[in-house]
């Protein structure tokens, strides 16, 4: 073993070069999008890489194609004002040049906006705007985005609104999403991706007929990677040991995964730290791989199980232990010892719109493999 080598498997934050993996059916298709106009609904549950691929798709899109890329997390605004002013900021740092060509270019297209620069702590430079009507206002802002739109100096342009269903917490009237509709259907040179991790809900933004947003951009679900993939994924790095890896001991773990990417990393993880324990990879052992899971996800797993109601708990434990399974069938009722198919329906519907389980051809399934592990054994 080359004691100078780190653990190659990350856990947390966003997956850069090097530990990415797969996807890249994904990547082509998004990227085609992207560069043909295509505005896209990124559809993905929590921690299956969505804003990791995001970013690797904006960084192809830059420096391959010299796209102009926004890109305006979501989770950052918690109200309209911030909202607001996080696109208009997000756009203001988009702008190529210098810093004085920035400022002179901002001033030229749009005088009433006052691009304010400053340094950091750090030494990095910080982006702010304002503007005569303080705080920035929605006719602001569509005159920021069209004339950014227009803008042919900047070439192609994409936005990306990562986590858009955040919006609904502080919009539930839905004036947020009348309005940038109504921006983003006027655009002639922008590509617009929005993507979220509730798929309930952004399937009730998208697809509602009584919704803005509906049927404004194309569909795309970033589901499970195949075994096979995350496997030699798995593989690629077990070797950069140097010692010999048992063959099935990838696909084991790929299996354990069952393909989900954070996963795959955190099984990843752990079982390269028990290999430098033991210095051999035949003692490495599923079983402890999961325990050290378990443990280093106990607090998130408590987190999410106590927000349940005790019959959403049951019917989550139900589903985890017996997947893909007609939940309201009279059997299944009996054998997990569950309240009336009425309950149980209602419960479900609640499960999949917080993105516990999810429905496929054959039935419903947790989205979270190892959380189900956990709270189904």
């Amino acid at each position: 073993m080359d004691q100078s080598i780190l653990n190659p498997f990350k856990m947390k934050g966003i997956a850069g070069e090097g530990v990415f993996f797969n996807r890249k059916q994904e990547q082509k298709t998004l990227i085609q999008n992207a560069l043909g106009g295509q505005h896209t609904l990124l559809l993905a549950p929590r921690r299956f890489g969505k804003s990791s691929l995001l970013v690797r798709i904006a960084t192809e899109l830059k420096q391959k194609y010299s796209m102009t890329i926004v890109f305006v997390d979501l989770f950052k605004s918690s109200t309209e004002e911030a909202f607001l002013n996080l696109i208009g900021q997000e756009v203001v740092k988009s702008q190529r040049g210098t810093l004085s060509q920035l400022v002179a270019t901002i001033k030229k297209g749009l005088p009433k906006l006052a691009p304010k620069i400053s340094i950091s702590p750090s030494g990095e430079p910080e982006f702010g705007i304002s503007l005569d009507s303080n705080p920035l206002s929605f006719k602001d802002l569509e005159e920021l985005l069209l004339w950014f739109d227009l803008n042919t100096k900047l070439g192609k342009k994409i936005i990306i609104f990562d986590e858009i269903q955040e919006i609904c917490a502080y919009d539930p009237s839905g004036k947020i999403e009348k309005y940038l509709r109504a921006i983003v259907q006027h655009f002639k040179n922008t590509t617009v991706f929005f993507s979220g991790s509730l798929p309930t809900l952004l399937k009730e933004m998208f697809f509602n007929r009584k919704r803005a947003f509906y049927q404004s951009a194309l569909r795309f679900d970033l589901g499970f990677v195949p075994i096979s993939e995350a496997t030699h994924y798995l593989a690629t790095k077990f070797l950069l040991s140097g010692d010999t890896v048992p063959s099935v001991l990838s696909e084991t773990i790929a299996e354990m995964s069952q393909g989900h990417p954070y996963y795959v990393q955190l099984l990843g993880f752990f079982a390269w730290e028990s290999y430098v324990a033991h210095k051999n990879w035949g003692k490495v052992t599923p079983q402890e791989i999961l325990k050290a899971a378990f443990l280093q996800e106990r607090t998130t797993f408590e987190n999410a199980i106590v927000v349940l109601t005790p019959q959403q708990r049951q019917i989550f434990k139900a589903i985890a232990r017996d997947p893909k399974q007609p939940v309201t069938a009279a059997y299944f009722l009996r054998k997990h010892n569950l309240p009336g198919h009425s309950s149980v329906r209602k419960a479900v519907i609640k499960l999949e719109e917080l993105g516990y389980i999810l429905k496929s051809d054959e039935g419903y399934f947790a989205s979270d493999p190892i959380l189900s592990k956990w709270w189904g054994e």
